[in-house]
């Protein structure tokens, strides 16, 4: 390991260090939140899969298309343009995962063709007593820089920011120290904007910390340079289908 040349750098190091593992509470009430409890065939190396279930595939989760709840979500495969909801792993390597052996997708894009429509997950949890903050791993899979991902508790916003950053995936918190103990929907979404309806995200690795998050200005300083690493989806030019499940086999 290099030696750091000056002190400000140890501590921009050492605080994102902090973000990177964070102290992690009894996640409350809520379960499965790093996707591993999917209960699904597994599908060999080089295959996609079809449409699943959704109570399989995210257990305790509930998926949203919009204000839409639906039964089915995609497994180890993704949408091309229409709003989806994927469950990735294992032996899936088009999309790397975050961590463990599963991750989930989040793709807004449209509903019959014709409706901008978000896609989120959510579900209903109390937030341990002493929790400060929720967290969790993302990375930005396709759209334009102005894509984001929305979270909500409750009903309420909550302004998400990114705590560190690597090659592989960026950390997002928010302040949830108003909600400790409370009973809610957590609610976490990759919504269309005014740049592109065709926006992914893969999400995992859900927790409460009794860390507290940083101003957004201090935040922003720990991931100023990141790279976030884009997928190049040309399958569009080879499949006229939307969603890739359609098609005969790997393109």
């Amino acid at each position: 390991m290099k030696a750091l040349k000056n002190g400000k750098s140890i501590s921009l190091t050492c605080f994102s260090l902090l973000f990177s593992v964070p102290i992690i509470l009894a996640q409350g009430t809520f379960q499965n939140l790093d996707f591993e409890a999917a209960n699904l065939p597994v599908i060999p190396s080089g295959q996609f899969g079809g449409l699943v279930s959704t109570s399989d595939a995210i257990p305790a989760w509930t998926a949203y298309y919009g204000i839409t709840q639906t039964s089915q979500i995609l497994h180890n495969n993704y949408s091309l343009g229409d709003v989806n909801i994927s469950i990735l792993g294992p032996n899936w390597n088009e999309i790397p995962l975050l961590q463990g052996s599963y991750s989930v997708l989040l793709q807004s894009g449209l509903v019959a063709s014709t409706t901008p429509t978000p896609a989120g997950i959510g579900q209903t949890g109390t937030v341990p007593p002493n929790a400060k903050s929720l967290q969790f791993f993302s990375r930005q899979i396709f759209g334009p820089t102005s894509a984001h991902l929305e979270a909500s508790f409750n009903g309420q916003n909550l302004s998400l920011v990114p705590l560190s950053s690597s090659s592989s995936y960026t950390v997002y918190g928010a302040d949830v120290s108003a909600f400790s103990g409370i009973t809610g929907e957590l609610i976490i979404t990759s919504p269309p904007n005014v740049d592109s309806h065709y926006n992914s995200f893969l999400i995992d690795s859900i927790t409460f910390s009794i860390q507290a998050i940083p101003e957004p200005s201090t935040a922003a300083l720990l991931v100023l340079g990141a790279t976030v690493i884009g997928i190049s989806w040309r399958r569009r030019e080879k499949c006229p289908s939307r969603l890739l499940w359609q098609c005969p086999g790997p393109v």
